[in-house]
This record gives C-alpha cells, sequence and structure tokens, in this order.
C-alpha cells in the first residue's frame, strides 16, 4: 500500500467530483492508484426532495471495514450540510475510499479533493 512522502511530491491534481446518493452505498471517491494519496477538501451534500427530510451516512471504507464520518444526519428540504471543508480535511491512502448513502434518492454529493503523488 502506497503512503507517499508528501513533502517531497511531483504532481497535485485537483479532482472534484458529484454523485446522487441513494439507498445503496456508493463510493464517492476511491482511491485506488498506485503511489498517491487523495487529500479530501470538501464534501457538501444536498437534500432535493420538494417534501422529505433526508438521512445520509457519510463512511470512510479501510481495508473493507466502515467507519463512519456521519451516520444517518437528517438534512430538511432543500438544505444543504458541508461534512469537510479546507480546515477539516482528510487523507485516503491506497485501497481506501468514501462511501455514501441516503434514506431516499434526491441527495446529491459533492466531493473535492487532491491527487497526491
Amino acid at each position: 500500500m502506497a503512503n507517499p512522502n508528501i513533502v517531497n511530491v511531483s504532481a497535485i491534481y485537483g479532482e472534484t467530483v458529484a454523485v446522487s446518493a441513494t439507498t445503496a452505498n456508493a463510493n464517492v471517491v476511491q482511491n485506488s492508484s498506485t503511489g498517491e494519496v487523495y487529500k479530501v477538501n470538501y464534501l457538501n451534500i444536498s437534500n432535493l426532495t420538494d417534501t422529505n427530510t433526508v438521512a445520509i451516512t457519510i463512511d470512510i471504507i479501510k481495508s473493507d471495514s466502515y467507519f463512519s464520518l456521519i451516520r444517518d444526519i437528517s438534512i430538511p428540504v432543500g438544505a444543504s450540510l458541508t461534512v469537510l471543508a479546507k480546515d477539516t480535511s482528510l487523507y485516503l491512502q491506497e485501497g481506501d475510499a468514501l462511501s455514501c448513502s441516503a434514506s431516499e434518492a434526491n441527495a446529491h454529493v459533492v466531493c473535492s479533493y487532491e491527487r497526491i503523488g
């Protein structure tokens, strides 16, 4: 498993992904690369439903074990929740992932991260 020295990197690439959260667990970001670490700088969830509060769960997956970042947090209709920001970033090593699930469809997840290698 790669864990590069991030003081002496050769490249940093900025990435942004957007996914729709559903009742099935789905990866937002998965570090399947060799020789890179991912620094997650921003993670936001928006409830796009017209009438229902959505409960959202965000997990970090390490070695096939799930560790909750947030669990069943309710987001009201039309509201957003910022889970991670630049001052609360985290790192995903090779093989790690950030996954999400929601109590129903219509929640959008936006994640901004850096691939460092």
